[in-house]
């Protein structure tokens, strides 16, 4: 079945439900649903519920849900807020809940969807660790390569397989904290100084500035700087004279809990602030990029 066959065929799919606490995300055949409520009990009868039209729907149009390679997962910043015998299973239609033998969904901590681990609890440990051994398996390779190849040509494989690695899906973990990122940050550095043949004591921040490539942290902000191009900041405008009048600035939000706080989204405003008019002002996103690259590694 072709990609745009298959998009047409199943494009009914995400109208099953007229319900603004459950949405339906899908990337090819990649589905995924989220269901919210005020209580555990709530988001999973929304779920359930969603199933089953999706199940009515499926076997209408002679589609099938394969159960074995399908997965839920229940969202909370604490593990201990989460009961243990919560259970999701796909209902048929006229389905009779108390002598129920549907299909029950297996529950997992962690699922990898489009290539990016995501954990019940929102931390990336086990994405950056993932990451981590990827990236420590190319290590050989860089060795040999370093002995036949020039700098300026390994520099172009490190780009392309490794910074490639490093950019994907960085606004998501790229605010984790400087211990779940140590391993990633030593791996990438290790390379580097194979590549540019220095010892293992060689400066850091030196060994950055030698072959111009971004550390972790300035990759992150970039991403972040490449967001903030293509939204709408809401400025703040008071009538008070103060000293920040005259800037562009943007409002910076409190978040609630600590887990937010590494969240893009609320580090963005502080970045906006600190960088300068003359970046805020550019229209062309080329001249934009060149002008936030060269002011993050002058100041990160």
């Amino acid at each position: 079945m072709g990609p745009i066959l298959y998009l047409l065929y199943t494009n009914a799919l995400f109208i099953q439900y007229n319900d603004e606490n459950v949405k339906t995300i899908a990337f090819a055949d990649d589905t995924v649903i989220l269901a919210s409520g005020m209580t555990w009990s709530d988001a999973s009868t929304k779920l359930e519920t969603a199933l089953s039209k999706i199940f009515g729907y499926m076997c209408a149009s002679k589609l099938k849900i394969n159960a074995q390679k399908s997965n839920f997962m229940a969202f909370a910043a604490s593990k201990l807020s989460i009961p243990k015998e919560l259970s999701i299973k796909i209902h048929a239609s006229g389905c009779d809940k108390q002598r129920c033998i549907c299909e029950e969904l297996k529950r997992t901590e962690s699922t990898k969807y489009l290539g990016i681990i995501i954990h019940q609890n929102l931390k990336w440990d086990c994405h950056i660790n993932y990451i981590t051994n990827k990236i420590r398996r190319l290590q050989y390779g860089f060795k040999i390569m370093a002995q036949v190849c020039s700098t300026k040509r390994a520099l172009q494989i490190y780009h392309a397989l490794v910074e490639s690695l490093l950019s994907y899906g960085l606004l998501l973990w790229g605010g984790s904290y400087e211990k779940s990122l140590k391993p990633l940050k030593i791996i990438q550095k290790r390379i580097l100084k194979i590549i540019l043949h220095k010892p293992k004591l060689y400066p850091t921040i030196q060994l950055f500035n030698d072959c111009k490539i971004m550390n972790i942290t300035q990759l992150y902000t970039l991403q972040i700087c490449k967001h903030i191009f293509y939204t709408d900041i809401k400025l703040i405008d008071h009538p008070y004279q103060t000293r920040a009048k005259c800037k562009l600035t943007t409002k910076i939000s409190k978040p609630n809990k600590t887990i937010t706080q590494s969240f893009f989204i609320n580090r963005l405003p502080k970045i906006y602030n600190a960088m300068p008019d003359n970046i805020k002002k550019t229209k062309s996103n080329r001249s934009y990029i060149r002008k936030v690259k060269e002011w993050i590694k002058a100041t990160i």
